[in-house]
């Protein structure tokens, strides 16, 4: 069946208005169109709650105000054939009327002829039924934007916040600034008498460019023309651009890439990664440039229609259109590189000050600056750590100083050379485990998971998180336990390394909510089996079971209809699958190299059921994350009973290092030093001791 008109309508609203800059986009390039030579902008709260842009441009006739606001109504174009010479930037008249759909919009607007200004509300799309009434006004347009997306829940709350979204609206005002010279553009927030930008019309796009980023960008841009015209070579296609762009000693973190075809602000990543790949040969590797380029091509080269908020268009020739501007800027670069300045500091402000204050004292005192006198060069390793009470070692690297080594029996020749041999292999597999984890410049954007993970932040303990980013693994005293030794500095620690993990894997779940990639079993399980084992292990010969519940098998069978219900959004935001017939295919890999103990699934499957709070969303993720945290938090007591269940397997040692244990060590402890906040109560808690301190040590020797 057909969905209602205003659904559509509501539907396409969300293609062409993403957020409040791209509802600015609209209205300044409306303006603009209308010839405005002022523009000034007001925003209120990042534009969510008013986005006002006010033009001194043609205005609207009357008999053009009931279209204003209405789908496809356009003075543009009439043909499509018109797209092909279309140099204005609106041609689909779906701009105004998608923010009528999403917002509350009022059109204030005078002619030139006109007597009077008229002020007109437009709500779906339509005028209101009394029509457009006269007021007070001066010529031009003014159009109010109040409360975006009050009718679209979702959208509104995956809105930035309100600085966060006013920067992008004040990112999209300077683009278009740095472009008309001709035009005059303001931008203040709503309630403050000064503007953030204020730009008043120039003659030269340098001085335009210093007014918006400052002198210290224009001080280094270098212009750069292209005219194929007039150019001795042949081209394929004519193209003519107009451009400023930073030299070798322009310092910044940032990209800034402008890039305006035929006066359109546009995105071109195959332009921008060329310009890119020629800085990098020139300034420092965190140095970044600062680009501005109009192209203009000729009209039918240009295919404007092919993104819903215009913000892409393709044109023909591109690959060797970004051939000559590459080779264009290379050899622009090159020519200006004959000059560098470096920042350079090579004593602490003051040093020599306070040098010469000490040589003046000697001198005061009768004394020369002997070579006896002055300080040595300290050389040795003892005088380096600061004397025998800071000497320790910190190479966690070398087998021979850890733990481990104590308790390993004397080998032969060729055990030895196979132990160097493992070595090696572990270093490497350590060093690789440093950068294990996957896009770690992801962030979650609902809200719940990121008060959870400020609530995170404000509750870490500052020196024990230097303890554990810093810390020097020594080995397991009792692996079963989760006892493990950590050197920090002239301190060793112990701690409880399930504790440790199970925050740990808390907090990666919360970091990287709805973001998990998967790891299948080998084979699916049913979900109610898991949790009948569970409650079979739960309610054992100790611990009644209470038949006012049901039986056993009615209360796995509900925990199955549960997950069952809820197995899209574990899917979604944990990386659980659970397919249609209740079954368990694969839990989330949250870290690489690193499994879960199998045996630990049954006791997951009813936590999920019994220990989630799924009634509030906050609640949900929080119980969530600390279910999946328990369930991957390390346990080295089960390698006993896999060995066990294994045949022909031989049960580990007590000297020799598990399989568990080497991934604990090689995977989980280096994934603590880079993740983990460990909280404030586990510096009382027991889960972080300290057990010794080489300074202490020796006050006792000493005696």
């Amino acid at each position: 069946r057909r969905l209602p008109i205003d659904v559509v309508n509501r539907v396409a609203a969300g293609e062409v208005i993403h957020r409040p800059s791209n509802a600015l986009k609209e209205l300044v390039e409306n303006a603009l169109d209308a010839g405005a030579r002022t523009i000034n902008v007001v925003v209120k709260e990042g534009g969510n709650k008013l986005l006002q842009v006010q033009d001194d441009g043609r205005g609207v006739d009357e008999s053009d105000l009931p279209l204003l606001c209405e789908r496809h109504a356009t003075s543009k174009i009439v043909n499509f054939e018109d797209l092909s010479q279309c140099s204005t930037f609106g041609f689909r008249g779906e701009a105004l009327a998608s923010m009528s759909y999403v917002s509350h919009l009022s059109c204030t607007t005078m002619t030139a002829n006109a007597s009077h200004a008229l002020r007109a509300t437009y709500v779906d799309g339509k005028m209101d039924e009394e029509g457009a009434k006269p007021c007070a006004g001066v010529q031009g347009t003014t159009i109010s934007v109040e409360n975006l997306f009050y009718n679209v829940i979702t959208r509104r709350k995956a809105l930035k916040g309100a600085s966060e979204e006013y920067s992008k609206v004040l990112e999209v005002m300077q683009r278009y600034a740095a472009l008309r010279t001709d035009v005059s553009f303001t931008c203040r927030k709503h309630g403050e008498s000064r503007a953030t930008l204020h730009t008043p019309i120039v003659d030269t796009r340098i001085e335009r460019l210093q007014s918006i980023y400052g002198p210290s960008v224009a001080r280094d841009l270098k212009p750069i023309v292209i005219d194929t015209e007039l150019s001795k070579k042949k081209f394929d296609f004519k193209l003519n651009v107009d451009g400023l762009v930073s030299g070798g000693n322009y310092h910044s973190k940032k990209t800034t890439f402008i890039l305006f075809i035929n006066s359109r602000l546009v995105e071109c990543p195959p332009l921008k990664r060329a310009c890119e790949g020629v800085y990098a040969a020139i300034l420092p590797k965190s140095e970044k440039p600062f680009v501005f380029m109009h192209l203009r091509l000729p009209l039918e080269a240009v295919d404007v229609n092919v993104h819903p908020t215009k913000q892409e268009v393709h044109f023909l020739h591109q690959d060797a259109i970004i051939e000559l501007l590459q080779s264009k800027l290379e050899k622009l670069l090159l020519a200006s590189n004959s000059t560098r300045t470096f920042t350079v500091q090579t004593l602490l402000p003051g040093a020599e000050n306070l040098r010469s204050a000490a040589n003046a004292a000697d001198n005061e005192d009768g004394q020369e600056n002997t070579p006896s006198t002055q300080s040595k060069v300290k050389s040795t390793q003892r005088e380096k750590a600061g004397g025998d009470h800071k000497l320790v070692r910190t190479d966690a690297n070398l087998a021979a100083g850890s733990l481990d080594a104590y308790l390993k029996r004397a080998m032969n020749s060729e055990g030895r050379e196979h132990e160097k041999i493992e070595e090696v292999r572990r270093t490497v597999r350590e060093r690789r485990g440093r950068r294990i984890e996957p896009d770690e410049d992801y962030v979650c954007e609902l809200t719940s998971i990121q008060e959870l993970n400020a609530e995170v932040a404000a509750r870490a303990h500052r020196d024990l998180s230097d303890v554990i980013r810093q810390h020097t693994l020594v080995g397991a005293v009792d692996a079963r336990k989760g006892v493990w030794l950590l050197q920090h500095q002239t301190k060793l620690f112990m701690v409880n390394a399930s504790k440790l993990s199970e925050e740990l894997f808390y907090q990666l779940t919360l970091k990287n909510f709805s973001n998990f990639r998967y790891q299948a079993l080998q084979e699916p399980v049913p979900l109610s089996q898991l949790a009948l084992l569970a409650l079979e292990e739960k309610f054992d010969e100790t611990l009644s079971w209470d038949d006012s519940d049901g039986s056993k098998e009615d209360v796995a069978r509900r925990v199955s209809e549960l997950l069952c219900e809820k197995a899209e959004m574990l899917k979604e935001y944990l990386g659980v699958y659970i397919d249609a017939e209740g079954r368990l295919l694969g839990v989330p890999n949250m870290l690489a190299g690193y499994t879960p103990e199998i045996g630990k699934l049954p006791e997951f499957v009813l936590a999920l059921a019994e220990n989630v709070d799924w009634s509030t969303e906050r609640a949900c993720f929080q119980t969530l994350a600390r279910v999946l945290g328990h369930f991957y938090a390390v346990d080295c007591s089960y390698d006993e009973i896999n060995a066990s269940a294994d045949e022909g397997a031989q049960i580990t040692p007590a000297d020799e290092e598990t399989e568990t244990q080497r991934v604990i060590r090689l995977v989980v402890f280096p994934a603590m030093k880079r993740n983990l906040l460990p909280p404030r109560d586990y510096a009382t808690d027991g889960t972080v001791i300290q057990i010794a301190c080489l300074e202490q040590l020796y006050k006792v020797f000493e005696r």
